[in-house]
């Protein structure tokens, strides 16, 4: 019988035993996401459980300073039978598990920013889903200038925002232009318009031109072009010189000339009638003078 109560109490003992496991100072993934930043030292600690940090990892100048602290995510341990159910949603045993690093940076002796071990990883693509939130919110790439003739036209805008720019008076956007450099003279971001160049031809220097040629023979239909085509050198006992080409256009307006030629000829027989007709004048008024001048016979004697 004694043997039997020395097992029994020797079970009881080794069954009461327990084993110890050292383990930080943690605190919760909802105790971090309720601290302030700016908030002191002493709040953070104060919405942390009153934790001290698991260590402080730098402190630098200005009085900055890096906590560290051990956290924990929350969760529940339930029947598996219960985990799709609607009760599973709430009921069960809440535990913490997956242990993570958290790190509080502060500045002058207020919290500037918390960064976790889930964060650093996230860090960019968390980044870039907050910049696409921002840019819908804000309506940007929908949102610009929609006047094609400002410099800064948006192609893709269906908002106008009244963002146009355009380029001052008598300049253009310089197609050479570098954003990327500073402005300078080799690096203008507008440049002067130039205007056509005009030549200002007075009277006593103007030569003819093609147009010239085209518009006297548009101007008179009978009119005829003669091209001479001439050259000029001298060659002999074996000395030839370089040759020297003319051309040489004469335009001839054979209608007009014509025209001119039968109102000359009509002019002249005009002047010879008239002068015939004055010398008849003349003869007939001397003739008449004459014989009134010749004495009548005296038939009386």
């Amino acid at each position: 019988m004694k043997n039997i109560t020395l097992i029994l109490l020797t079970v009881i003992s080794l069954s009461s035993c327990k084993v110890y496991k050292t383990v930080p100072n943690y605190v919760s993934s909802k105790e971090l996401a309720n601290i302030t930043i700016g908030s002191t030292k002493e709040q953070v600690k104060a919405n942390l459980g009153k934790t001290s940090p698991y260590d402080i990892l730098a402190a630098w100048s200005h009085d900055c300073e890096v906590h560290q602290y051990k956290y924990k995510k929350a969760c529940k341990k339930l029947p598996a039978r219960d985990a799709e159910l609607e009760g599973g949603l709430t009921a069960g045993m809440l535990q913490y598990e997956d242990e993570s690093d958290a790190y509080l940076v502060y500045k002058n002796g207020k919290l500037s920013s918390l960064i976790t071990d889930a964060g650093k990883k996230e860090l960019e693509a968390l980044l870039d889903d907050v910049t696409d939130v921002t840019d819908a919110c804000s309506e940007k790439g929908i949102r610009g200038c929609m006047d094609p003739e400002s410099i800064n036209y948006n192609k893709d805008a269906v908002i106008s925002d009244g963002s146009c720019k355009y380029a001052p008076c008598g300049l253009k956007v310089n197609p050479n232009f570098n954003p990327k450099r500073p402005i300078s003279d080799c690096n203008l971001e507008f440049i002067p318009i130039k205007s056509p160049s005009t030549t200002v031809v007075t009277d006593d220097k103007k030569e003819c031109s093609n147009c010239d040629i085209i518009e006297k023979i548009a101007a008179n239909s009978n009119a005829k072009i003669t091209i001479n085509l001439g050259s000029t050198g001298n060659s002999g006992m074996g000395t030839l010189s370089p040759i020297k080409r003319k051309t040489t256009i004469t335009i001839n307006d054979d209608g007009k000339a014509a025209s001119n030629k039968d109102t000359q000829k009509q002019e002249d027989r005009t002047a010879a009638k008239a002068k015939s007709d004055d010398a008849k004048a003349s003869a007939k008024a001397k003739a008449a003078e004459k014989r009134a001048k010749k004495p009548k016979p005296n038939v009386f004697q």
